[in-house]
Protein backbone atom coordinates (compact mmCIF):
# COMPACT_ATOMS: atom_id res chain seq x y z
CA UNK A 1 0.00 0.00 0.00
CA UNK A 2 1.54 3.18 -1.25
CA UNK A 3 2.52 6.18 0.88
CA UNK A 4 2.44 9.64 -0.66
CA UNK A 5 5.69 11.48 -1.36
CA UNK A 6 6.17 15.01 -2.68
CA UNK A 7 7.48 13.87 -6.05
CA UNK A 8 6.41 10.64 -7.70
CA UNK A 9 7.92 9.04 -10.80
CA UNK A 10 5.47 7.64 -13.29
CA UNK A 11 7.27 4.31 -13.02
CA UNK A 12 9.56 2.92 -10.32
CA UNK A 13 13.23 3.59 -10.92
CA UNK A 14 14.04 -0.10 -11.20
CA UNK A 15 11.50 -0.63 -14.00
CA UNK A 16 11.41 0.46 -17.60
CA UNK A 17 8.27 1.73 -19.27
CA UNK A 18 8.29 -1.42 -21.39
CA UNK A 19 7.84 -3.77 -18.45
CA UNK A 20 5.71 -1.47 -16.35
CA UNK A 21 2.42 -3.02 -17.43
CA UNK A 22 3.61 -6.56 -18.00
CA UNK A 23 2.88 -9.58 -15.99
CA UNK A 24 4.26 -13.11 -15.92
CA UNK A 25 3.36 -15.11 -19.01
CA UNK A 26 0.75 -17.74 -18.37
CA UNK A 27 0.48 -21.17 -19.94
CA UNK A 28 -2.91 -22.50 -19.01
CA UNK A 29 -4.50 -25.80 -19.93
CA UNK A 30 -7.54 -26.25 -22.10
CA UNK A 31 -10.91 -25.98 -20.42
CA UNK A 32 -14.42 -26.87 -21.53
CA UNK A 33 -15.94 -24.15 -19.37
CA UNK A 34 -14.78 -20.88 -17.84
CA UNK A 35 -12.32 -22.34 -15.35
CA UNK A 36 -8.85 -23.88 -15.43
CA UNK A 37 -8.34 -26.25 -12.50
CA UNK A 38 -5.06 -27.37 -10.95
CA UNK A 39 -5.64 -30.22 -8.49
CA UNK A 40 -3.19 -31.57 -5.92
CA UNK A 41 -4.70 -35.03 -6.50
CA UNK A 42 -2.86 -35.06 -9.83
CA UNK A 43 0.45 -34.93 -8.01
CA UNK A 44 1.93 -38.42 -7.67
CA UNK A 45 4.79 -37.38 -5.40
CA UNK A 46 3.94 -34.64 -2.91
CA UNK A 47 7.03 -32.90 -1.55
CA UNK A 48 7.22 -29.71 0.47
CA UNK A 49 9.52 -26.99 -0.83
CA UNK A 50 11.22 -24.68 1.62
CA UNK A 51 10.79 -24.18 5.34
CA UNK A 52 7.74 -23.01 7.27
CA UNK A 53 9.48 -19.91 8.56
CA UNK A 54 8.74 -16.48 7.14
CA UNK A 55 11.85 -14.43 6.64
CA UNK A 56 12.05 -11.50 9.05
CA UNK A 57 14.35 -9.53 6.78
CA UNK A 58 13.09 -6.10 5.77
CA UNK A 59 15.04 -6.27 2.50
CA UNK A 60 12.99 -8.29 0.04
CA UNK A 61 14.17 -8.85 -3.51
CA UNK A 62 11.76 -7.04 -5.79
CA UNK A 63 12.57 -9.46 -8.59
CA UNK A 64 11.06 -12.24 -6.50
CA UNK A 65 7.70 -10.49 -6.46
CA UNK A 66 7.00 -10.98 -10.15
CA UNK A 67 3.44 -12.22 -9.94
CA UNK A 68 1.80 -8.85 -10.31
CA UNK A 69 1.29 -6.44 -13.21
CA UNK A 70 0.67 -3.83 -10.55
CA UNK A 71 3.40 -1.26 -10.16
CA UNK A 72 2.06 0.77 -7.36
CA UNK A 73 1.03 0.42 -2.93
CA UNK A 74 -1.55 1.48 -0.08
CA UNK A 75 -1.19 4.94 1.47
CA UNK A 76 -1.69 6.09 5.01
CA UNK A 77 -4.98 7.88 4.52
CA UNK A 78 -7.91 7.34 6.85
CA UNK A 79 -9.98 4.23 6.14
CA UNK A 80 -13.74 4.76 6.14
CA UNK A 81 -15.80 4.36 9.28
CA UNK A 82 -18.93 4.74 7.19
CA UNK A 83 -19.80 4.68 3.52
CA UNK A 84 -21.89 6.81 1.19
CA UNK A 85 -22.80 3.71 -0.79
CA UNK A 86 -26.35 2.41 -0.74
CA UNK A 87 -27.36 -0.96 0.68
CA UNK A 88 -30.05 -2.98 -1.04
CA UNK A 89 -32.67 -5.07 0.72
CA UNK A 90 -30.80 -8.22 -0.28
CA UNK A 91 -28.44 -8.41 2.68
CA UNK A 92 -27.95 -12.17 2.64
CA UNK A 93 -24.72 -13.78 1.51
CA UNK A 94 -25.72 -17.31 0.44
CA UNK A 95 -23.77 -20.54 0.07
CA UNK A 96 -23.56 -20.95 3.83
CA UNK A 97 -20.88 -18.33 4.32
CA UNK A 98 -21.00 -16.65 7.73
CA UNK A 99 -19.37 -13.46 6.55
CA UNK A 100 -18.26 -10.61 8.77
CA UNK A 101 -21.27 -8.73 10.10
CA UNK A 102 -21.71 -6.09 12.78
CA UNK A 103 -17.98 -6.05 13.45
CA UNK A 104 -16.73 -2.94 15.23
CA UNK A 105 -13.41 -2.04 13.65
CA UNK A 106 -11.20 1.04 13.48
CA UNK A 107 -13.77 3.38 14.95
CA UNK A 108 -11.28 6.25 15.03
CA UNK A 109 -8.10 5.37 13.12
CA UNK A 110 -7.22 8.98 12.32
CA UNK A 111 -4.32 9.07 9.86
CA UNK A 112 -2.84 5.78 11.05
CA UNK A 113 -1.64 3.78 8.04
CA UNK A 114 -1.66 0.57 10.09
CA UNK A 115 -4.99 -0.92 11.20
CA UNK A 116 -5.37 -2.44 14.64
CA UNK A 117 -4.30 -6.10 14.48
CA UNK A 118 -6.97 -8.39 13.02
CA UNK A 119 -9.30 -5.53 12.13
CA UNK A 120 -9.82 -7.22 8.77
CA UNK A 121 -9.99 -10.92 9.69
CA UNK A 122 -10.60 -12.02 6.08
CA UNK A 123 -7.13 -10.94 4.93
CA UNK A 124 -4.97 -13.69 3.45
CA UNK A 125 -1.26 -13.56 2.62
CA UNK A 126 -0.02 -15.68 -0.29
CA UNK A 127 3.46 -17.10 0.33
CA UNK A 128 6.03 -18.47 -2.14
CA UNK A 129 7.77 -21.28 -0.27
CA UNK A 130 10.27 -21.69 -3.11
CA UNK A 131 11.26 -18.00 -2.89
CA UNK A 132 12.38 -17.81 0.72
CA UNK A 133 8.81 -17.78 2.04
CA UNK A 134 8.09 -14.34 0.63
CA UNK A 135 4.65 -12.80 0.64
CA UNK A 136 3.92 -11.96 -3.00
CA UNK A 137 0.15 -11.39 -3.23
CA UNK A 138 -2.92 -10.93 -1.09
CA UNK A 139 -6.31 -12.59 -0.97
CA UNK A 140 -9.54 -12.74 0.99
CA UNK A 141 -11.22 -15.57 2.88
CA UNK A 142 -14.74 -16.00 1.48
CA UNK A 143 -15.87 -19.12 3.38
CA UNK A 144 -14.37 -21.87 5.53
CA UNK A 145 -12.49 -23.47 2.64
CA UNK A 146 -11.74 -20.86 -0.04
CA UNK A 147 -9.58 -17.78 -0.61
CA UNK A 148 -10.30 -15.33 -3.43
CA UNK A 149 -7.36 -13.76 -5.26
CA UNK A 150 -6.19 -12.58 -8.71
CA UNK A 151 -5.45 -15.00 -11.55
CA UNK A 152 -2.24 -13.19 -12.44
CA UNK A 153 -0.86 -14.03 -8.99
CA UNK A 154 -0.96 -17.71 -9.91
CA UNK A 155 0.51 -17.79 -13.41
CA UNK A 156 3.68 -19.47 -12.10
CA UNK A 157 1.59 -22.28 -10.58
CA UNK A 158 0.84 -24.22 -13.75
CA UNK A 159 0.64 -27.85 -12.65
CA UNK A 160 -0.04 -29.93 -9.55
CA UNK A 161 3.72 -30.11 -8.98
CA UNK A 162 3.71 -26.38 -8.27
CA UNK A 163 1.00 -26.43 -5.59
CA UNK A 164 3.31 -27.37 -2.67
CA UNK A 165 5.22 -24.14 -3.36
CA UNK A 166 2.14 -22.09 -2.41
CA UNK A 167 1.04 -21.42 1.16
CA UNK A 168 -1.73 -19.26 2.64
CA UNK A 169 -1.54 -17.37 5.92
CA UNK A 170 -4.76 -16.43 7.72
CA UNK A 171 -5.00 -14.35 10.88
CA UNK A 172 -1.70 -12.61 10.10
CA UNK A 173 -0.87 -8.99 10.84
CA UNK A 174 2.91 -8.61 11.30
CA UNK A 175 4.62 -11.07 8.97
CA UNK A 176 7.97 -10.50 10.65
CA UNK A 177 6.68 -11.28 14.13
CA UNK A 178 8.51 -14.01 16.03
CA UNK A 179 5.20 -15.00 17.66
CA UNK A 180 3.85 -16.37 14.36
CA UNK A 181 0.28 -16.10 15.64
CA UNK A 182 -1.27 -16.94 12.29
CA UNK A 183 -2.66 -20.11 10.76
CA UNK A 184 -0.93 -21.74 7.80
CA UNK A 185 -2.83 -23.58 5.08
CA UNK A 186 -1.78 -25.55 2.05
CA UNK A 187 -3.72 -25.33 -1.21
CA UNK A 188 -5.38 -28.43 -2.66
CA UNK A 189 -6.89 -26.82 -5.78
CA UNK A 190 -6.57 -23.68 -7.85
CA UNK A 191 -9.51 -22.47 -9.92
CA UNK A 192 -8.35 -19.84 -12.40
CA UNK A 193 -10.80 -18.09 -14.69
CA UNK A 194 -10.22 -19.42 -18.20
CA UNK A 195 -10.93 -15.97 -19.63
CA UNK A 196 -7.87 -14.45 -17.98
CA UNK A 197 -5.62 -12.70 -20.49
CA UNK A 198 -2.08 -11.49 -19.79
CA UNK A 199 -2.43 -8.72 -22.36
CA UNK A 200 -5.98 -7.53 -21.70
CA UNK A 201 -5.94 -8.48 -17.99
CA UNK A 202 -9.58 -9.54 -18.27
CA UNK A 203 -11.20 -12.01 -15.85
CA UNK A 204 -8.32 -11.57 -13.41
CA UNK A 205 -9.82 -13.77 -10.71
CA UNK A 206 -8.97 -17.09 -9.09
CA UNK A 207 -10.22 -19.21 -6.21
CA UNK A 208 -7.98 -21.27 -3.93
CA UNK A 209 -9.36 -24.34 -2.20
CA UNK A 210 -7.57 -24.91 1.09
CA UNK A 211 -6.43 -28.37 2.11
CA UNK A 212 -8.42 -28.24 5.34
CA UNK A 213 -11.43 -26.46 6.79
CA UNK A 214 -10.82 -23.10 8.46
CA UNK A 215 -11.95 -22.70 12.04
CA UNK A 216 -13.32 -19.19 12.46
CA UNK A 217 -12.21 -17.00 15.36
CA UNK A 218 -11.96 -13.32 16.25
CA UNK A 219 -8.83 -13.23 14.04
CA UNK A 220 -10.11 -15.29 11.10
CA UNK A 221 -13.50 -14.67 9.50
CA UNK A 222 -14.71 -14.45 5.87
CA UNK A 223 -15.73 -11.26 4.13
CA UNK A 224 -19.13 -10.93 2.41
CA UNK A 225 -19.21 -10.85 -1.37
CA UNK A 226 -21.06 -8.03 -3.05
CA UNK A 227 -24.13 -9.60 -4.69
CA UNK A 228 -25.83 -6.32 -5.41
CA UNK A 229 -25.89 -5.56 -1.69
CA UNK A 230 -23.74 -2.50 -2.35
CA UNK A 231 -25.33 -0.33 -5.01
CA UNK A 232 -24.21 2.87 -6.71
CA UNK A 233 -20.67 2.34 -5.48
CA UNK A 234 -19.09 3.28 -8.81
CA UNK A 235 -20.76 6.68 -9.12
CA UNK A 236 -17.48 8.57 -8.81
CA UNK A 237 -17.99 9.77 -5.22
CA UNK A 238 -18.25 6.63 -3.07
CA UNK A 239 -15.20 5.35 -1.19
CA UNK A 240 -13.85 1.98 -0.15
CA UNK A 241 -10.99 0.50 1.87
CA UNK A 242 -7.99 -1.43 0.62
CA UNK A 243 -5.64 -3.46 2.82
CA UNK A 244 -2.47 -5.37 2.05
CA UNK A 245 1.22 -6.04 2.63
CA UNK A 246 2.38 -4.45 -0.63
CA UNK A 247 5.11 -1.89 -1.19
CA UNK A 248 4.52 1.42 0.64
CA UNK A 249 6.55 3.31 -1.99
CA UNK A 250 7.94 2.58 -5.49
CA UNK A 251 11.43 1.56 -4.35
CA UNK A 252 10.44 0.06 -1.00
CA UNK A 253 10.31 -3.56 0.04
CA UNK A 254 6.89 -5.04 0.71
CA UNK A 255 5.51 -4.20 4.13
CA UNK A 256 5.87 -6.70 6.98
CA UNK A 257 2.87 -5.10 8.72
CA UNK A 258 -0.61 -4.94 7.20
CA UNK A 259 -1.46 -1.46 5.91
CA UNK A 260 -4.77 0.08 4.88
CA UNK A 261 -6.19 3.14 3.19
CA UNK A 262 -9.44 4.66 2.03
CA UNK A 263 -9.80 5.66 -1.61
CA UNK A 264 -12.36 7.00 -4.05
CA UNK A 265 -14.16 4.72 -6.48
CA UNK A 266 -13.99 6.04 -10.04
CA UNK A 267 -16.54 5.58 -12.78
CA UNK A 268 -15.23 3.38 -15.58
CA UNK A 269 -15.59 6.26 -18.00
CA UNK A 270 -13.38 8.66 -16.05
CA UNK A 271 -10.94 5.82 -15.35
CA UNK A 272 -10.60 5.14 -19.07
CA UNK A 273 -10.19 8.85 -19.75
CA UNK A 274 -7.31 8.93 -17.25
CA UNK A 275 -5.58 5.93 -18.82
CA UNK A 276 -5.98 7.46 -22.27
CA UNK A 277 -3.43 10.04 -21.11
CA UNK A 278 -0.57 7.63 -20.45
CA UNK A 279 2.65 8.29 -22.42
CA UNK A 280 2.27 7.59 -26.13
CA UNK A 281 5.18 5.14 -26.07
CA UNK A 282 3.24 2.63 -23.95
CA UNK A 283 -0.37 3.54 -24.72
CA UNK A 284 -0.79 0.55 -27.04
CA UNK A 285 0.07 -1.79 -24.15
CA UNK A 286 -2.41 -0.39 -21.63
CA UNK A 287 -5.50 -2.62 -21.30
CA UNK A 288 -8.94 -1.15 -21.88
CA UNK A 289 -11.20 -0.66 -18.87
CA UNK A 290 -13.89 -3.33 -19.11
CA UNK A 291 -17.36 -3.53 -17.48
CA UNK A 292 -15.93 -6.39 -15.39
CA UNK A 293 -13.45 -3.97 -13.81
CA UNK A 294 -13.77 -1.20 -11.24
CA UNK A 295 -11.26 1.57 -10.56
CA UNK A 296 -10.23 3.15 -7.26
CA UNK A 297 -7.62 5.60 -6.05
CA UNK A 298 -7.08 8.92 -4.33
CA UNK A 299 -4.11 11.27 -3.96
CA UNK A 300 -1.69 9.36 -1.77
CA UNK A 301 -3.86 6.26 -1.69
CA UNK A 302 -3.16 3.43 -4.09
CA UNK A 303 -2.43 -0.28 -4.30
CA UNK A 304 1.12 -1.38 -5.11
CA UNK A 305 3.20 -4.37 -6.06
CA UNK A 306 2.55 -7.10 -3.49
CA UNK A 307 -1.05 -5.95 -2.91
CA UNK A 308 -2.32 -7.85 -5.95
CA UNK A 309 -5.15 -10.27 -5.31
CA UNK A 310 -6.16 -8.44 -2.14
CA UNK A 311 -9.66 -7.13 -1.42
CA UNK A 312 -11.22 -3.72 -1.96
CA UNK A 313 -14.14 -3.57 0.45
CA UNK A 314 -16.69 -1.31 2.14
CA UNK A 315 -18.97 -1.40 5.16
CA UNK A 316 -22.70 -1.17 4.51
CA UNK A 317 -25.48 -1.87 6.98
CA UNK A 318 -23.14 -3.36 9.56
CA UNK A 319 -21.46 -5.82 7.18
CA UNK A 320 -18.28 -5.71 5.13
CA UNK A 321 -18.63 -6.42 1.42
CA UNK A 322 -15.81 -7.05 -1.03
CA UNK A 323 -16.19 -4.95 -4.16
CA UNK A 324 -12.97 -5.69 -6.01
CA UNK A 325 -9.78 -7.73 -6.33
CA UNK A 326 -6.51 -5.84 -6.88
CA UNK A 327 -5.57 -6.46 -10.52
CA UNK A 328 -3.39 -3.89 -12.31
CA UNK A 329 -2.25 -0.30 -12.58
CA UNK A 330 0.59 2.02 -13.55
CA UNK A 331 2.81 3.88 -11.10
CA UNK A 332 2.10 4.66 -7.47
CA UNK A 333 -0.73 7.13 -7.07
CA UNK A 334 -0.49 8.61 -10.55
CA UNK A 335 -3.35 6.54 -12.00
CA UNK A 336 -6.30 4.80 -10.35
CA UNK A 337 -5.85 1.15 -9.54
CA UNK A 338 -7.91 -1.34 -11.53
CA UNK A 339 -9.77 -4.17 -9.80
CA UNK A 340 -11.78 -7.18 -10.90
CA UNK A 341 -15.40 -6.36 -10.11
CA UNK A 342 -16.65 -8.99 -7.62
CA UNK A 343 -20.39 -8.67 -8.29
CA UNK A 344 -19.71 -9.69 -11.88
CA UNK A 345 -18.19 -12.99 -10.75
CA UNK A 346 -20.33 -14.23 -7.84
CA UNK A 347 -21.90 -16.97 -9.99
CA UNK A 348 -18.45 -18.12 -11.08
CA UNK A 349 -17.23 -18.09 -7.47
CA UNK A 350 -20.25 -20.04 -6.20
CA UNK A 351 -20.11 -22.59 -8.99
CA UNK A 352 -16.47 -23.42 -8.33
CA UNK A 353 -16.46 -23.36 -4.55
CA UNK A 354 -19.39 -25.77 -4.53
CA UNK A 355 -17.42 -28.35 -6.50
CA UNK A 356 -16.08 -31.41 -4.67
Amino acid sequence: IYTLFNSLPLFPANRTTEDSICCVSSTQGNSKDDVVTIDLKDLKTNSDAGSDKISSSENSDLEDITATPWIGGIAGNRPPTSSNTTASNNSANPVGSVCVSLLVVNTDPGQDKYPAPHSYPWMAALIRKDKGNKQFCGGSLVDDRHVLTAAHCLTVFRTATDLPKLEILLGAHHLGSSQRNWKTFKVSKIYKHAGYSDSKLTDDIALLRLSETVEFSDKIKPVCLNRGNVQEYDNGTAKATLAGWGQPCPKCSTSKVLRHSMMRLWTNEECQDKYNKVPVSIRHRVPKIQPTMVCAGSPGADACQGDSGGPLFTKVGGSYFQLGIVSWGIGCGEYPGVYSRVDNYVDWIDRNRNKN
